[in-house]
């Protein structure tokens, strides 16, 4: 009894997201698709962009300590540089 109801849970689940699927798609445009994807390639240039003035206005060589060196606590601060950067990024685009 267990498995029926378990199965007609599973069933009426997916066809709830077949339904929810359909309206996304039905909503969808191929402008909507464009300007995503390019906003999206702008915030990752500009990212890029913002990592490369941070490499440098630093002292050393951010690549060298990442890859030679391979220095933690530098990919941490970098890492955190990058979020920033695409917090910042992310808030100017929308």
């Amino acid at each position: 009894m267990s498995n029926s109801w378990v199965s007609a849970v599973l069933w009426g689940g997916s066809m709830g997201l077949a339904v929810q699927a359909s309206r996304i798609a039905e909503k969808l445009n191929i402008w909507d698709l464009i300007s995503t994807a390019t906003y999206g390639l702008l915030g990752i240039a500009l990212s890029v962009v913002g990592y490369l003035i941070f490499d440098l206005i630093t002292p050393f060589s951010l690549g060298k300590e990442l890859v030679e060196d391979k220095n933690i606590a530098v990919g941490v601060v970098v890492a955190g540089i990058i979020i920033g950067i695409s917090i910042i990024i992310a808030a100017a685009i929308s």
